[in-house]
């Protein structure tokens, strides 16, 4: 699988992956999402997804993700549930909090 030869040549390791292969609907679409969720044994909720098109922030954000986009092609608003960075090495811990925060998720 692509995916997983990208991921092992980074030195981080998921305890999931999904890949397109994996669902019968894409992105948009929430399935590749709630999918993730359900093999961690999570709420999607309390998940934070980290996209970078529109169509990933909308399968994410329809899955009940919170979400931190970093825009690569195509511009992708801030809102509620949603922080719009232009690099990920700003987000920290802090970050995640206020966007739970701001989404009504506590602890």
């Amino acid at each position: 699988m692509f995916a997983k030869a990208i991921l092992a040549s980074t030195g981080f390791r998921f305890p999931v992956v999904v890949t397109g292969d994996d669902v019968t609907a894409h992105k948009p679409d929430p399935e590749p999402y709630l999918l993730a969720a359900k093999l961690l044994g999570a709420d999607p909720a309390r998940c934070v997804a980290l996209e970078d098109s529109p169509s990933g922030v909308a399968s994410a954000g329809a899955a009940g993700c919170l979400v931190v986009a970093v825009p690569s092609l195509l511009p992708i608003d801030p809102a509620p549930g949603r922080v719009v960075v232009a690099s990920l090495t700003g987000v920290n811990m802090e970050v995640l909090r206020v966007l739970a925060a701001q989404a009504g998720i506590s602890g």
